[in-house]
């Protein structure tokens, strides 16, 4: 589990993604709950580290449907987690599994620590609002020989790294087998810059959001 007591509740995501659940869906999802009873969604992901080494790590996510009536429909995560397996980490204690509600976007492994780091982002604009408009868009997490998943400062040396992480959450069923580096590389080209590359300040996008 993750030490952080903002985990279960700050998330946030680009402007243009950006919708408030009404008080009339909030009603309609309590009358259908077959429509709007959340997805659950698991598969297994290769990570290429950034030293180059491969490996495959274990992710779910849970959503619920998400948007206004007469706009696009869309699905807001309200649970992620990600396991890295005991083969993955080179005979040093696996970290536990990781669970909060933001997006992880890279992953890295210091062998000389035993050190995980995980930076992760808000989901949607509206959660970065929800939490106090926090000057960091972006949120690292560190789990040191195989302990808790806890809360860091962005190191400044992350800024600029690409990201690792399938950031376009599959829908239930598209993966029947492990998402490779391959197909994930593919993806991430036709993404916003925010999702590429840690650092790119996507909190301007939710405040530009704001003024239109």
């Amino acid at each position: 589990m993750i030490q952080d007591d903002a985990n279960a509740m700050a998330t946030g995501m680009h402007g243009s993604q950006r919708h408030r659940l009404p008080i009339a869906m909030v009603a309609f999802c309590l009358l259908s709950l077959t429509g709007c009873s959340p997805k659950h969604v698991g598969w297994s992901e290769e990570v290429v580290l950034p030293d180059a080494t491969v490996i495959v790590v274990d992710r779910t996510t849970r959503s619920i449907p998400w948007g206004e009536f007469g706009g696009p429909p869309g699905d807001k995560p309200v649970e992620l987690t990600l396991q890295i397996p005991p083969a993955a980490t080179r005979g040093a204690p696996p970290p536990p599994q990781w669970r909060s509600t933001y997006l992880p976007l890279l992953l890295d492994h210091d062998a000389g620590t035993q050190t995980w780091s995980l930076v992760t982002m808000f989901v949607l604009c509206d959660d970065w609002r929800d939490a106090g408009r926090p000057a960091e868009y972006y949120q690292q997490f560190q789990s040191r020989r195989g302990g808790a998943w806890i809360r860091v400062p962005l190191d400044d040396s992350r800024r600029g790294q690409p990201t690792n992480m399938l950031a376009d959450l599959p829908r239930p069923g598209q993966y029947a087998t492990t998402v490779n580096r391959w197909v994930k590389a593919t993806q991430a080209r036709g993404m916003y810059a925010h999702l590429q590359k840690i650092g790119v300040d996507a909190r301007e996008l939710c405040l530009r959001d704001v003024e239109r």
